[in-house]
C-alpha cells in the first residue's frame, strides 16, 4: 500500500555534540582506522597499536593512514613521553594533559623554568608557614604573579613528591597541636627541611617522575613502585 500524501514526517534525530561526525564515504581500512583513532578521544593512539589492532598488512595500513591524513582528518600528535613514537588523533581533538604533559611542557620539552618556579613557590610557602598541606602550596603556587597561567594540583604533588626524595621537604601528619595546631590531626602535610641548592633544582628538572604516565598508580607498596621502578633507582644512584 503507498503512503498517503498528507501523512505527518517522522522527526530526524538530532546528532549529539558529542557524537562522531559523519564522513564522506571511506574505503574500508581507512574507515576501520578512523574509527580506532576516533575512540581513543583527545588520548590519541600509537601507531604499533593501531597497526596491531586495525589487523592490516603494513602497505594497507600505511597507505590508509596516509590518505585519512591528506584527507585532514587525522593528525600526528608529539607525546611527552615518548617523542620517537607517532601518536595519531582525530582532528576534531585537542590532546589533553597526559599526552602533551601540560603546563610542565613546551613543545613536548619539559619545561625546566616552569618546575624551578614552581619548586620556589612551594618552598617560599612552606617556610612562610612552617607548616602547610598539599592543598595550601596548590592555592599559594597559582595565585602567584610567578606562574600568569596558573598550575593544577597534580603538578604540585608532583614537584612536592620529588622534593620530598631529595630532602628538601619532609612529609608527616599532623598531631593538631603547637606547630600543627591550622592543620587538622591525621591530614598530610609537609615542611621544609632548608636544603635548597642549585644542584637539587637541576636534579629534580631530571627526576623521571615527572613524565612518567603511570605517576598517579605509582605507590610505595604497588605494583608500579619506586622501590622496584629501575628508572628512579638509576635516578637515585647518579
Amino acid at each position: 500500500m503507498s503512503k498517503m500524501a498528507g501523512s505527518p514526517m517522522l522527526p530526524q534525530k538530532r546528532a549529539r555534540p558529542d557524537s562522531k561526525p559523519t564522513l564522506p564515504r571511506l574505503l574500508e581500512p581507512e574507515q576501520k582506522i578512523y574509527d580506532l583513532i576516533e575512540s581513543k578521544k583527545d588520548m590519541g593512539m600509537l601507531a604499533p597499536d593501531l597497526k596491531r589492532q586495525a589487523d592490516l598488512s603494513t602497505h594497507i595500513f600505511n597507505k590508509a593512514l596516509k590518505a585519512l591524513q591528506a584527507k585532514n582528518y587525522i593528525k600526528e600528535v608529539a607525546s611527552a613521553h615518548n617523542k620517537r613514537k607517532k601518536l595519531y588523533m582525530s582532528k576534531r581533538f585537542e590532546p589533553s594533559d597526559a599526552v602533551t604533559g601540560g603546563a610542565m611542557y613546551e613543545d613536548g620539552n619539559l619545561d625546566a623554568d616552569f618546575v624551578d618556579a614552581l619548586r620556589k613557590l612551594c618552598l617560599k610557602h612552606l617556610k612562610s608557614r612552617s607548616i602547610a598541606t598539599l592543598e595550601e602550596m596548590w592555592e599559594y603556587c597559582r595565585e602567584s604573579p610567578v606562574l600568569p597561567e596558573g598550575c593544577k594540583l597534580q603538578q604540585v604533588s608532583e614537584i612536592v613528591r620529588s622534593m620530598v626524595q631529595l630532602k628538601e621537604v619532609e612529609e608527616l601528619k599532623s598531631s593538631g597541636v603547637r606547630e600543627f595546631v591550622r592543620v587538622p590531626a591525621g591530614t598530610v602535610c609537609y615542611r621544609s627541611l632548608k636544603r635548597s641548592s642549585a644542584a637539587c633544582a637541576v636534579r629534580l628538572s631530571s627526576i623521571p617522575c615527572l613524565i612518567c604516565p603511570r605517576i598517579d598508580d605509582c605507590t610505595p607498596d604497588g605494583v608500579i613502585s619506586p622501590v622496584t621502578c629501575e628508572y628512579y633507582n638509576k635516578w637515585l644512584s647518579f
